[in-house]
């Protein structure tokens, strides 16, 4: 069971991560060619814009191994974790506002979390 939720923390973890990545890339991409063709031509040789695939990738064979051991009524909803990460670290790496609402719904999100995987 250890196993099971270590494995979830680092497929969520990944994702997370992988979204990061990618914002940085479209965020240089944004700057290097704005909204048009080139904008999706330099997405294909962005290194970030790579290594956030390669982590979804990841995540995805992870996901497909958590969905045989775990209820599919636990896994899932536990990978909203992943939007409270992704709030707490794009206001960290992005310098991102993160409103007042926002963090009430990272709170309302961490306690479905707790109430998801606590009380199994």
């Amino acid at each position: 069971m250890l196993l099971n939720y270590s494995l979830l923390a680092i497929g969520i973890t990944f994702g997370v991560f992988g979204q990061l990545a990618i914002k940085q890339g479209v965020l240089t991409l944004k700057v290097k060619y704005g909204d048009g063709i080139g904008f999706f031509i330099g997405a294909l040789t962005n290194v970030f814009v790579f290594i956030g695939v390669a982590l979804y990738g990841m995540s995805t064979v992870i996901w497909l191994f958590i969905l045989s051991r775990v209820d599919l009524s636990i896994a899932y909803p536990t990978v909203s974790a992943g939007y409270i990460m992704v709030v707490l670290l794009s206001k960290v790496f992005f310098k991102e506002e993160v409103t007042v609402a926002r963090w009430a719904g990272v709170l309302v999100i961490s306690a479905g979390v707790i109430l998801v995987t606590c009380f199994v």
